[in-house]
């Protein structure tokens, strides 16, 4: 799952648009944009919702299973028969009803499609089916689909699987709900109105209040502006440290377990770590193409940053410099071409510079 708006498709298949099977790519945008997407439901909407998907689906996938390889038209039959859409405002609603379901909804589908990815009889009947398919996009979407039920291990044996089977639901379960804790969320940290100088008055004086302190949220609708406008450089690193901090007493076991057991899964399916287990679908195919991508841009963009890093650096130090001769003065003064590097830069300092 990604972050904001979760929009659901089968298998992972849904990345060429569900029902490839039975249409050819010219016709992508019109199968993708069958979706409806609506934010309206209540919490018992969307359970209600995921019931009916998840009765569906899974009548659907035993269907294809009982049915093998029709001889009328085997890959829309098996390929082409695996879609399902369901908007799941897990991050976005405004609701938190809406938002628990939501991701309570994110845990079952996940499962389901995990389950779905591991049945060895599925598997089966859909590798007879990969020779009809007839275009280049059928071929990969077959082989796409394929290589992600053995991703999963349903070419396992039976108590391999099921091992495979607790690691990943384990996983699954751990990153939802790691994710949730630091979306609902609701540090603030306590600051005087002095100390948020350089902020918009109207901004400042929106700011809820606690014992005479600005309650200033760790969200980012007030932290970027604080980060961006606030000329107290303790004020930023306060609220960067805070933000950094967020959920690490309850999500720090969580995460710790996910390395754990995400390790464990990838070593039973051959890969040396998580991370070759992952790449193996992605385009970069291995660690070492994926290290030698991500070495060869960092030379590439390495002088730029330098650059950039130098001149914020310069301007820092400028500002500094007229503070301290003249008190205070406006950053918009002070900050102007030219300059030389002078005092280091810090995170928080970056976003303000």
């Amino acid at each position: 799952p990604g972050r904001g708006l979760e929009r659901w498709t089968p298998l992972a298949l849904a990345v060429l648009g569900g029902r490839l099977g039975r249409r050819r790519v010219a016709n992508m945008a019109k199968v993708v944009g069958t979706h409806q997407l609506n934010f309206c439901k209540s919490a018992d909407d969307i359970s209600a919702s995921l019931k009916t998907l998840m009765e569906k689906y899974e009548k659907e996938v035993q269907a294809i299973v009982d049915a093998g390889v029709s001889k009328a038209d085997p890959f829309s039959c098996s390929f082409g028969a695996l879609a399902a859409e369901l908007t799941l405002p897990a991050l976005v609603s405004g609701e938190a009803a809406r938002r628990h379901a939501a991701t309570e909804a994110k845990k079952e589908l996940q499962l389901m499609w995990g389950k779905t990815y591991s049945r060895p009889d599925l598997y089966k009947v859909l590798v007879s089916a990969q020779s009809f398919a007839k275009t280049p996009e059928e071929q990969r979407l077959s082989q796409v689909v394929l290589s992600k039920f053995r991703h999963v291990g349903a070419h396992l044996e039976t108590k391999q699987r099921q091992e495979l089977e607790a690691l990943d639901a384990r996983c699954s379960t751990l990153c939802f709900t790691a994710e949730q804790n630091i979306n609902e969320d609701c540090s603030s940290v306590l600051l005087s109105a002095e100390e948020l100088e350089g902020c918009a008055e109207t901004f400042v004086q929106s700011l809820p209040e606690e014992n005479g302190l600005k309650q200033c949220s760790l969200k980012a609708p007030v932290l970027v502006p604080i980060l961006q406008r606030c000329g107290n450089s303790e004020t930023r690193k306060k609220m960067m440290e805070a933000s950094q901090k967020r959920c690490m007493e309850v999500n720090g076991p969580l995460l710790e377990e996910l390395l754990t057991k995400r390790h464990k899964a990838a070593l039973q399916l051959g890969f040396s770590c998580h991370a070759e287990r992952m790449l193996a679908l992605k385009m970069a195919g291995s660690l070492d193409s994926a290290r030698s991508f991500v070495l060869d841009m960092l030379q590439r963009m390495q002088p730029l940053r330098d650059k950039d890093l130098q001149r914020l650096s310069a301007r820092k130090h400028r500002l500094e410099e007229a503070e301290a001769k003249d008190g205070r003065k406006r950053k918009a003064e002070v900050l102007g071409n030219g300059g030389h590097g002078g005092h280091g830069l810090n995170a928080w300092d970056v976003s303000f510079y």
